[in-house]
């Protein structure tokens, strides 16, 4: 048994292998360790943008042979943009790395929208050729609120529509999903004959209304996980 976990800024995906066949797999590791049976569990391979444990997942892990993934100046035939490519996030190689293992024989755009956006470009010779970061769907919308006085709306997220609004809980929301969808199909465009990846949390709010023909991998760090210990063995 394999365990992968994919610890990002605010949950833990998890994913239980057994060889090449996926037994078991969720959105929140935590919880998973109050309802199902991991003792069998002695390999873990990690990635962790955020370490900050729940107790119980950092008592899980003690005692087990746990992998870390950590960003390369180079994994496989994928190269970093980076000059110092350990200040890359290994969620975002690992991503990079699924894409790339899945096609290599054109560039790659590969967007995760979850706590941040992220967007990374690789062309078809492997090169990462940098990316973005900018807020999340609701990090933009909390930041607005907090600094805002008058603006007040529902915490839950309404709608995934880009249509002038009739009341504020829709100007707010249609005005930043319009305002992402316009620079991610932007740059989309600039990129006409590459592959178009779409992972995390808001990926289900921007596909309806994008006009980019992206793929939908909610799993992508996981299988860059798995290719990239593939990789380094």
């Amino acid at each position: 048994m394999l365990l992968e976990l994919d610890a990002g800024n605010t949950r833990i995906k998890w994913r239980l292998r057994q060889g090449a066949d996926v037994i078991a797999a969720g959105v929140d590791f935590a919880k998973a360790l109050a309802g199902q049976d991991f003792s069998a569990v002695n390999n873990v391979f990690l990635s962790a943008v955020n370490e900050q444990w729940p107790a119980e997942v950092e008592a899980f892990l003690q005692g087990r042979n746990v992998r870390r993934a950590v960003t390369q100046a180079q994994t496989g035939t994928l190269i970093c943009a980076y000059e110092d490519y350990s200040r890359l996030g290994i969620d975002r190689w690992l991503a990079m790395l699924a894409a790339w293992m899945q096609q290599q024989n054109c560039g790659h755009i590969v967007v995760d929208a979850g706590t941040a956006i992220t967007l990374d470009i690789i062309d078809a010779q492997g090169r990462h050729l940098g990316g973005y970061i900018v807020p999340g769907l609701e990090m933009q919308k909390k930041a607005l609120l907090q600094n805002t006085r008058k603006i007040q709306t529902a915490a839950d997220w309404q709608t995934g529509i880009t249509s002038p609004g009739a009341n504020t809980q829709q100007c707010v929301e249609h005005g930043i999903l319009a305002m992402c969808i316009a620079w991610l199909d932007n740059t989309a465009a600039q990129y006409p004959d590459f592959c178009y990846w779409l992972s995390g949390g808001s990926a289900q709010l921007i596909m309806p209304v994008s006009h980019t023909a992206w793929r939908h991998a909610p799993d992508l760090v996981l299988d860059g996980l798995t290719h990239y210990f593939d990789l380094n063995r």
